[in-house]
Protein backbone atom coordinates (compact mmCIF):
# COMPACT_ATOMS: atom_id res chain seq x y z
CA UNK A 1 0.00 0.00 0.00
CA UNK A 2 2.83 2.40 0.86
CA UNK A 3 4.51 1.81 -2.50
CA UNK A 4 1.23 2.42 -4.33
CA UNK A 5 0.71 5.60 -2.31
CA UNK A 6 4.21 6.87 -3.09
CA UNK A 7 3.65 6.16 -6.76
CA UNK A 8 0.40 8.09 -6.62
CA UNK A 9 2.19 10.93 -4.88
CA UNK A 10 4.63 11.25 -7.75
CA UNK A 11 1.79 11.53 -10.24
CA UNK A 12 0.21 14.34 -8.20
CA UNK A 13 2.87 16.75 -9.43
CA UNK A 14 4.91 17.18 -6.26
CA UNK A 15 8.01 15.28 -7.25
CA UNK A 16 10.83 17.10 -8.96
CA UNK A 17 10.43 15.10 -12.20
CA UNK A 18 6.65 15.52 -12.40
CA UNK A 19 5.05 16.78 -15.63
CA UNK A 20 5.21 20.54 -16.08
CA UNK A 21 1.63 21.18 -15.05
CA UNK A 22 2.44 23.20 -11.96
CA UNK A 23 1.59 26.85 -11.79
CA UNK A 24 4.41 29.42 -11.56
CA UNK A 25 5.84 29.98 -8.10
CA UNK A 26 4.15 33.27 -7.32
CA UNK A 27 2.91 34.54 -3.94
CA UNK A 28 -0.65 33.57 -3.10
CA UNK A 29 -1.13 36.90 -1.32
CA UNK A 30 0.56 40.26 -0.95
CA UNK A 31 2.94 39.94 1.97
CA UNK A 32 2.46 42.81 4.40
CA UNK A 33 4.77 44.12 7.13
CA UNK A 34 2.03 43.29 9.64
CA UNK A 35 2.04 39.63 8.57
CA UNK A 36 5.78 39.42 9.21
CA UNK A 37 5.40 41.21 12.56
CA UNK A 38 2.68 38.75 13.64
CA UNK A 39 4.90 35.85 12.62
CA UNK A 40 7.88 37.20 14.56
CA UNK A 41 5.79 38.00 17.63
CA UNK A 42 4.54 34.42 17.85
CA UNK A 43 8.04 33.03 17.43
CA UNK A 44 9.41 35.33 20.14
CA UNK A 45 6.57 34.48 22.54
CA UNK A 46 7.25 30.78 22.11
CA UNK A 47 11.03 31.03 22.40
CA UNK A 48 11.07 31.34 26.20
CA UNK A 49 8.93 28.26 26.88
CA UNK A 50 9.92 24.64 27.50
CA UNK A 51 9.67 22.42 24.42
CA UNK A 52 6.22 20.91 25.03
CA UNK A 53 4.69 24.27 25.91
CA UNK A 54 6.43 25.92 22.98
CA UNK A 55 5.05 23.48 20.45
CA UNK A 56 1.57 23.55 21.99
CA UNK A 57 1.46 27.35 22.04
CA UNK A 58 2.36 27.63 18.37
CA UNK A 59 0.02 24.82 17.35
CA UNK A 60 -2.95 26.24 19.26
CA UNK A 61 -2.33 29.84 18.16
CA UNK A 62 -2.20 28.98 14.47
CA UNK A 63 -5.18 26.63 14.69
CA UNK A 64 -7.21 29.43 16.30
CA UNK A 65 -6.09 32.38 14.20
CA UNK A 66 -5.51 30.88 10.75
CA UNK A 67 -8.66 29.65 9.06
CA UNK A 68 -8.61 26.24 7.42
CA UNK A 69 -9.47 26.59 3.73
CA UNK A 70 -8.84 23.53 1.52
CA UNK A 71 -7.71 24.71 -1.89
CA UNK A 72 -7.34 21.37 -3.67
CA UNK A 73 -3.91 22.41 -4.98
CA UNK A 74 -1.45 19.65 -4.15
CA UNK A 75 1.50 21.35 -5.83
CA UNK A 76 1.26 24.84 -4.35
CA UNK A 77 2.29 25.56 -0.77
CA UNK A 78 2.14 28.96 0.93
CA UNK A 79 5.01 30.55 2.80
CA UNK A 80 4.35 31.53 6.43
CA UNK A 81 4.19 35.19 5.35
CA UNK A 82 1.49 34.41 2.79
CA UNK A 83 -0.47 32.38 5.34
CA UNK A 84 -0.28 35.10 8.01
CA UNK A 85 -1.20 37.76 5.43
CA UNK A 86 -4.42 36.00 4.41
CA UNK A 87 -5.13 34.39 7.81
CA UNK A 88 -6.17 31.23 6.00
CA UNK A 89 -4.65 28.21 4.32
CA UNK A 90 -4.87 24.54 3.50
CA UNK A 91 -3.56 21.88 5.90
CA UNK A 92 -0.02 22.04 4.54
CA UNK A 93 0.03 25.83 4.86
CA UNK A 94 -0.89 25.69 8.55
CA UNK A 95 1.64 22.92 9.24
CA UNK A 96 4.38 24.78 7.36
CA UNK A 97 3.69 27.98 9.30
CA UNK A 98 3.97 26.06 12.60
CA UNK A 99 7.22 24.46 11.46
CA UNK A 100 8.92 27.75 10.61
CA UNK A 101 7.67 29.61 13.68
CA UNK A 102 9.20 26.89 15.86
CA UNK A 103 12.36 26.76 13.79
CA UNK A 104 12.85 30.50 14.23
CA UNK A 105 12.44 30.41 18.01
CA UNK A 106 16.19 30.23 18.37
CA UNK A 107 15.90 27.04 20.42
CA UNK A 108 15.18 24.33 17.86
CA UNK A 109 15.13 20.81 19.23
CA UNK A 110 16.02 19.31 15.87
CA UNK A 111 13.00 17.03 15.93
CA UNK A 112 10.30 19.00 14.13
CA UNK A 113 9.44 17.83 10.65
CA UNK A 114 6.48 17.87 8.30
CA UNK A 115 4.59 14.66 7.59
CA UNK A 116 2.73 14.08 4.33
CA UNK A 117 0.15 11.37 4.90
CA UNK A 118 -3.08 9.87 3.65
CA UNK A 119 -5.92 10.79 6.00
CA UNK A 120 -8.83 8.40 6.40
CA UNK A 121 -11.44 9.96 8.72
CA UNK A 122 -12.61 7.44 11.29
CA UNK A 123 -16.23 8.32 10.55
CA UNK A 124 -15.71 8.05 6.76
CA UNK A 125 -13.58 4.92 6.22
CA UNK A 126 -13.95 5.02 2.44
CA UNK A 127 -12.46 8.51 2.14
CA UNK A 128 -8.70 8.83 1.56
CA UNK A 129 -7.27 12.34 1.18
CA UNK A 130 -3.75 13.82 1.32
CA UNK A 131 -3.01 15.61 4.57
CA UNK A 132 0.00 17.37 6.10
CA UNK A 133 0.73 17.66 9.83
CA UNK A 134 3.64 18.77 11.99
CA UNK A 135 5.60 16.20 13.99
CA UNK A 136 7.58 17.25 17.05
CA UNK A 137 8.65 16.44 20.58
CA UNK A 138 7.55 13.26 22.27
CA UNK A 139 9.50 10.02 21.97
CA UNK A 140 12.04 9.99 19.11
CA UNK A 141 10.32 6.96 17.59
CA UNK A 142 6.80 8.17 18.29
CA UNK A 143 6.55 11.96 17.94
CA UNK A 144 3.58 14.16 18.83
CA UNK A 145 1.24 15.06 15.99
CA UNK A 146 0.20 18.71 15.72
CA UNK A 147 -2.83 18.86 13.44
CA UNK A 148 -5.45 21.38 12.35
CA UNK A 149 -8.16 18.71 11.96
CA UNK A 150 -7.66 16.79 15.20
CA UNK A 151 -6.94 19.36 17.90
CA UNK A 152 -6.08 16.73 20.51
CA UNK A 153 -2.32 16.21 20.67
CA UNK A 154 -1.51 12.51 20.30
CA UNK A 155 1.57 10.43 19.54
CA UNK A 156 1.70 9.29 15.94
CA UNK A 157 1.19 5.66 16.98
CA UNK A 158 -2.34 6.57 18.13
CA UNK A 159 -3.30 8.31 14.89
CA UNK A 160 -4.74 5.32 13.07
CA UNK A 161 -6.42 7.74 10.66
CA UNK A 162 -3.03 8.75 9.21
CA UNK A 163 -1.00 6.62 6.81
CA UNK A 164 2.45 8.25 6.65
CA UNK A 165 3.92 8.55 3.16
CA UNK A 166 7.00 10.69 3.72
CA UNK A 167 8.35 13.35 6.06
CA UNK A 168 10.75 16.21 5.50
CA UNK A 169 12.43 19.28 6.93
CA UNK A 170 14.53 22.02 5.34
CA UNK A 171 17.27 19.54 4.47
CA UNK A 172 16.12 15.93 4.44
CA UNK A 173 13.40 13.67 3.07
CA UNK A 174 12.40 10.36 4.71
CA UNK A 175 10.11 7.50 3.82
CA UNK A 176 7.24 7.44 6.30
CA UNK A 177 7.65 9.27 9.59
CA UNK A 178 11.21 8.27 10.42
CA UNK A 179 12.25 5.60 7.96
CA UNK A 180 14.66 5.31 5.08
CA UNK A 181 16.39 8.51 3.99
CA UNK A 182 15.19 9.42 0.50
CA UNK A 183 17.57 12.28 -0.14
CA UNK A 184 17.54 16.06 -0.19
CA UNK A 185 14.05 17.50 0.36
CA UNK A 186 14.87 20.73 -1.47
CA UNK A 187 16.16 18.88 -4.53
CA UNK A 188 13.38 16.32 -4.65
CA UNK A 189 10.25 18.24 -3.61
CA UNK A 190 9.43 20.95 -6.12
CA UNK A 191 6.72 22.76 -4.08
CA UNK A 192 9.05 22.84 -1.08
CA UNK A 193 11.91 24.23 -3.13
CA UNK A 194 9.70 26.94 -4.62
CA UNK A 195 8.30 27.85 -1.20
CA UNK A 196 11.77 28.20 0.30
CA UNK A 197 12.83 30.52 -2.51
CA UNK A 198 9.82 32.77 -1.99
CA UNK A 199 10.18 32.68 1.81
CA UNK A 200 13.82 33.74 1.61
CA UNK A 201 12.86 36.70 -0.58
CA UNK A 202 9.96 37.73 1.67
CA UNK A 203 11.83 37.85 4.97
Amino acid sequence: MLRRSLAAFMTWGLWVHAPTLARPSEPTARVTPQALRDYSALSQAAAHLPLDERESLVNNHINRHIGYRPDGALDRWQTPAETFATAQGDCEDLAIAKYFVLRDCGRPCGCERLLYAIHTPLDTPGLHVPHVVLLGGGHPGDPWVYDNLNLLRMPLSRRSDLQPLFSFDVAHLWRGASGERLGDAVARLRPWRELLRRWQAQR
